[in-house]
């Protein structure tokens, strides 16, 4: 891996691996915390999330849409998520541009440079 391609690492969705959620068996969930002290969180499934489908699929990552909650402080909403950081019915693709925003917004609040964790 060149240095252009360190400086250009983005997350991406397809690169997460989920595990049954800690507090529903029927839900998976994914967490992550950056080096830049981003926290997020992705969940699916029932009785946890506002996924689709909203019931337990067996391949997480065969859900249309999930839930996510990022920790950033996003006082101008530049995420578009509610006031507690969460996002409903995100798409895959949603999710990552979410993510990846967060990180720079989050790298200018520390004036540091990202790093997957």
């Amino acid at each position: 891996m060149s240095w252009e391609d360190i400086l250009k690492a983005e997350f991406r969705f397809n690169d997460i691996v989920f595990k049954p959620h800690r507090n529903e068996p029927q839900g998976w969930e994914f967490n992550k915390e950056f080096k830049n002290g981003l926290f997020i969180s992705i969940i699916a499934g029932t009785g946890v999330s506002y996924s689709k489908p909203r019931g337990r699929l067996e391949d997480p990552m065969a859900y249309t849409e999930y839930e996510i909650m990022v920790n950033t402080n996003d006082k101008n909403n530049q995420l578009g998520l509610n006031p507690d950081g969460i996002g409903s019915y995100k798409t895959k693709e949603e999710i990552e541009d979410i993510v990846n925003r967060a990180i720079k917004l989050t790298d200018k609040e520390n004036e540091g440079e990202f790093q997957f964790a």
